[in-house]
């Protein structure tokens, strides 16, 4: 464990508004989980709602892995500009992963995003490392299952919301873009469901910079992180549609260099497949 320590860790940032039982649910996951590394901080950043029992929940959930800090924005901020303000402590922490309080953790999570934060995080064509695995596309029916070709990961045109890491070369690049793009261009071609998102979403700004700048996110072919689908602020009832088949091993990841990985674009159709069938 003591060589890890060396590199630099990713602080974990745990995102809140107004669901207790939520934030106790991943908050107990993360300290479960089973990690390689120490030291590991911990932020909990709440948004505004008046729920004094968010707070004090998440302050009253044990953190035994490192520091722990729990944030309560005075005003509210709203989806988008939280999400935005918790990528904006890469310039504080170097690397941050931002989890939703409705998701819940493999236990190999972190191991996983350290391993994958190591390979691609230099990378210039890797604009963030999800921790979700989805198995449908955002405008087809059928169930979507990348090729496999003996590594552990793959690369999309997809920003993923259920858990993404994000270092400070990273989150530069998508917040120089996102400062001229403050209404999103029209003519990138994502599916239309992107653009429909609610105005509260970060996550289609997002979806479309890394299409208009032709980058990537690294995904893993199984999942790290599923989506309980709690009631909230895009959601007006519980569902469990947003469900992945958790990872429960441990494993060093087989991660190929960017020219030799499976890439799809964001409407998850292959990329370079033109050489395979020659």
């Amino acid at each position: 464990v003591v060589d890890k320590m060396k590199k630099g860790l990713i602080t974990l940032v745990v995102v809140g508004y107004n669901r207790p039982a939520s934030i106790r649910r991943i908050l107990g996951s993360l300290e479960r989980a089973d990690y390689d590394y120490e030291d590991i901080r911990l932020v909990v950043s709440i948004d505004h709602s008046g729920m004094e029992e968010v707070v004090k929940t998440a302050e009253e959930c044990a953190w035994s892995h490192g520091p722990k800090e729990v944030f309560y924005r005075p005003l509210r901020l709203g989806l988008r500009n939280h999400i935005i303000s918790c990528g904006d402590m890469t310039e504080k922490y170097g690397a941050v992963m931002v989890l939703e309080d409705d998701l819940f953790v493999s236990p190999d999570f972190y191991n996983y995003a350290m391993q994958a934060l190591e390979r691609y995080g230099d990378d210039p064509r890797i604009a963030g490392i999800s921790l979700n695995t989805k198995r449908e596309l955002l405008e087809s029916p059928y169930p979507f299952f990348p090729l496999h070709t003996g590594y552990d990961v793959y690369f999309q045109q997809f920003a993923s919301s259920w858990g993404q890491v994000w270092n400070r070369r990273m989150w530069a690049d998508f917040k120089a873009w996102y400062g001229q793009n403050q209404t999103l261009p029209r003519n990138v071609n994502v599916p239309l469901t992107v653009l429909n998102y609610p105005e509260t979403s970060w996550a289609k700004f997002y979806q479309t910079y890394v299409v208009e700048k032709n980058k990537f996110y690294v995904f893993s072919y199984d999942s790290l992180t599923t989506n309980f689908g709690d009631a909230g602020e895009h959601f007006n009832h519980d569902s469990s549609a947003f469900q992945s088949v958790l990872f429960y091993g441990k494993k060093e990841y087989r991660m190929p260099a960017f020219e030799d990985g499976v890439k799809y674009d964001i409407f998850g159709e292959p990329l370079g497949l033109g050489k395979v069938l020659e």
